[in-house]
């Protein structure tokens, strides 16, 4: 007894599946990192833009010499409530996009070790990993960037100055 298959009933073979879940690994991998980055940077600006705001600029004691104006001390204001809750659902929403980022992370990071093991996907298993790992540690990467970028300005100034 013979069976015939029609091919759109056929299952997916394993290669195809694990190129599959590695370009969604990948995938994965790059909205994490995207989710890292951006909301961050704009959330923290709009969080600074409203402290900003809510700091008085009437200063204590004035002294203006020659055009030089010289501020000292700064009269307390209350803060008004509005802009302390938007704050506050700021802080909250960078929280909730930060626990999406380690979910979204940690889900590529498994795809990709799946992926891993199989030989044919490794290099977009390792490449979602890697990816993922940098999201997940963004803060880190990003102040080891920016302290090898002051070295290296170090480094020449200092060849300069010799």
């Amino acid at each position: 007894m013979e069976y015939y298959y029609h091919t759109e009933f056929m299952p997916i073979s394993i290669y195809q599946l694990s190129h599959k879940l590695s370009i969604i690994a990948l995938s994965l991998a790059c909205l994490s990192m995207l989710l890292a980055i951006v909301p961050q940077y704009v959330i923290e600006k709009k969080i600074k833009q409203l402290n900003e705001i809510t700091q008085n600029d009437n200063s204590l004691i004035s002294l203006e010499v020659k055009g030089l104006k010289l501020k000292f001390g700064h009269k307390n204001r209350d803060i008004d409530s509005h802009r302390l809750e938007e704050i506050s659902n700021l802080k909250n929403l960078l929280q909730n996009f930060t626990i999406g980022v380690y979910v979204v992370s940690i889900l590529s990071i498994f795809l990709g070790i799946y992926s891993v093991t199989k030989k044919q996907t490794s290099k977009i298993g390792v490449s979602s990993i890697v990816i993922a790992s940098m999201a997940l540690t963004w803060e880190y990467v990003a102040a080891g960037i920016t302290l090898g970028v002051a070295v290296i300005i170090a480094f020449f100034l200092f060849i300069n100055l010799s």
